[in-house]
This record gives C-alpha cells, structure tokens and sequence, in this order.
C-alpha cells in the first residue's frame, strides 16, 4: 500500500520524501527497489508465527482460561522515504 501511495503522491506532483514522508511495513522486498527506497517496520515473523502457535495451544488446553495480549518488538529500517526535520 506505501508503494501504491508513493505512487499517487508522485502522479499528484508531489516528491517522496520532499514533500511526504512514507513509511510502510512488513519490510517486503519491493520495498528496497523502489525509488526513492521505501523505509518500513520490520517484524519477526517466525516469532510472530511461534507466538500465535503457543497461544493456539493454550487456548486448545484451558478453553476457559484469559489470555494476554503478545507484543513483539520491531525494527524500523531506514532508508530514503522520510525526511530528516531540522
């Protein structure tokens, strides 16, 4: 979606990132080639993947028992898209 953005911003007349800063998430591949290079929010998704297992599981063992919420951190790579403010 940040491309496609990216894309409307530039056929509206505007420049990433002199005029919008852009930034997306997942860290697809796209987001590297693109010009200018996209910055985005990385996740780990073979953590994600293992959290959301083990939660299954202790929903399967204890239907009745609360859950907590997961929160797994990210990374935010920076690459072209956003501005520096001064």
């Amino acid at each position: 979606m940040a491309i496609g953005a990216m894309r409307a911003i530039e056929e509206a007349g505007f420049k990433v990132p002199d005029d919008f800063s852009l930034i997306g998430f997942d860290d697809i591949e796209a987001s590297r080639y693109v010009r200018p290079a996209l910055t985005t929010v990385a996740q780990n998704k073979e953590k994600m993947g293992s959290s959301i297992a083990s939660l299954l599981i202790n929903m399967i063992e204890s239907p009745n028992a609360g859950n907590s919420p997961i929160i797994l951190p990210v990374n935010l790579i920076e690459r072209d898209s956003c501005k520096k403010i001064k």
